[in-house]
């Protein structure tokens, strides 16, 4: 679709709803980009502090409020950032709630209003009152089922009275929703359950773009792999991920040449540094978080890359982003996963797949990987990149998007 999409009266204006946004790393930024060639994008979202919880260099309390990205406008409000911890982190919430509510007068009139559904769903409550205020349409592309997500990461009791009040103010939500684009075909048995009636649409993630480092970054370089088998973790360290089964899964191959790497930062890293520490495990390094520049460079000096989530039933669900972002690298994947993400791995025959936190099949899964040759491996990558060019191709998800926002309009 290269033409400008419009309505009846002139070029479509959309409006963004967003926790995060540049310059923050997240899909919802090329999302606005890619649009803004065809519509009028605007963007309402906090002041930048993700991931460290502070906010980023040269943003404060006094802002500043606007910006403008190439032909993307941004309309930022005021919050508390993230920090450490679960009262700061209710704190950025609500906060995020408030001051969004307070910002909406001053938003630009637009003609379909977009949440990026990140965790929590409360982003979508001030497009909510937008659209019964404006009459518009709202969609909303569904990353994290809410509650489940807070469910499962808080272990609050599903019958608590706080679960309860978010499960009401879900169904409201969805009753107001037009259209539901999910990044998971497993996201409609959730939608039922909150008695969603209206049209819902596949829209997975695509892996997002990287202009890589033009040479091996150093770090990479000193990491002195050229024996061993580099199998890799990229991304968020933290307990969803569920990680302990791979550290197992090293201590019981020291005697082989495999190096296993965790590249990233997250709640759970220290603690796993200190087992890895217990175990005397020779063959782990941690490197902290690296620049996404460094990436491509990783996956290509990796073997394997692995992918986990911890055993639970909204996990099952979720098929984590940088399953689509190690295929598009076009490398063999090692996967612990239930459900979508170990379904989508084994359907494209692109990788070792065992259930989640399932230590012993994933032991068998690693020792099968370390027997196979060169050629074995590079058929599992040629899957990998087939696959996802087939499903999760930047240019086609983007026309899926273009479409049914023409539609709406």
């Amino acid at each position: 679709m290269d033409s400008k999409i419009k309505n009846d009266g002139g070029l479509m204006k959309l409006l963004i709803f967003s926790y995060v946004f540049k310059p923050e790393s997240f899909l919802v930024n090329e999302l606005a980009e890619s649009l803004s060639h065809k519509i009028s994008i605007s963007v309402c979202t906090g002041l930048p502090n993700y991931p460290k919880g502070d906010f980023f260099e040269g943003y404060s309390l006094s802002g500043p409020f606007y910006e403008k990205f190439g032909n993307v406008e941004v309309y930022r409000y005021p919050m508390i950032p993230r920090k450490k911890g679960f009262l700061s982190l209710t704190l950025n919430y609500l906060s995020h709630l408030f001051f969004s509510l307070l910002k909406i007068c001053q938003l630009p009139r637009s003609d379909v209003y977009f949440v990026f559904a990140t965790s929590p769903l409360l982003i979508a409550i001030p497009a909510v009152i937008l659209k019964k205020i404006r009459k518009r349409p709202l969609v909303i592309w569904y990353q994290d089922l809410w509650p489940e997500s807070f469910i499962a990461v808080t272990k609050t009791s599903p019958n608590s009275l706080l679960v309860k009040f978010l499960k009401i103010v879900t169904r409201w939500i969805y009753k107001n929703t037009d259209l539901m684009m999910i990044q998971s075909e497993a996201f409609r048995k959730s939608l039922d359950q909150y008695n969603y009636k209206g049209k819902t649409v596949y829209v997975p993630n695509w892996c997002p773009e990287t202009t890589p480092t033009s040479e091996t970054p150093k770090w990479l370089q000193d990491l002195n792999t050229e024996d061993s088998t580099l199998i890799s973790f990229a991304g968020n360290i933290g307990k969803a991920q569920a990680l302990d089964s791979l550290l197992e899964v090293a201590y019981q191959t020291q005697n082989q040449k495999v190096i296993y790497l965790f590249v990233g930062d997250g709640s759970d890293k220290a603690r796993l540094e200190q087992r890895a520490a217990e175990l005397k495990l020779s063959n782990v390094r941690f490197t902290g978080r690296k620049p996404l520049e460094d990436m491509p460079a990783l996956f290509e000096q990796s073997d394997y890359l692995y992918a986990s989530l911890a055993k639970d039933e909204l996990f099952a669900l979720t098929l984590p982003s940088k399953v689509q972002s190690y295929m598009a690298a076009g490398k063999p994947l090692i996967v612990s996963l239930n459900g979508e993400g170990r379904r989508i791995v084994e359907e494209a025959q692109c990788g070792l797949s065992a259930p989640a936190e399932s230590t012993e099949e994933l032991i068998l899964a690693v020792e099968k990987a370390l027997k196979l040759s060169q050629v074995e491996r590079e058929e599992l990558g040629q899957n990998a990149r087939n696959y996802y060019l087939k499903h999760f191709d930047k240019a086609q998800v983007l026309s899926v998007i273009e479409k049914e926002l023409k539609d709406l309009a």
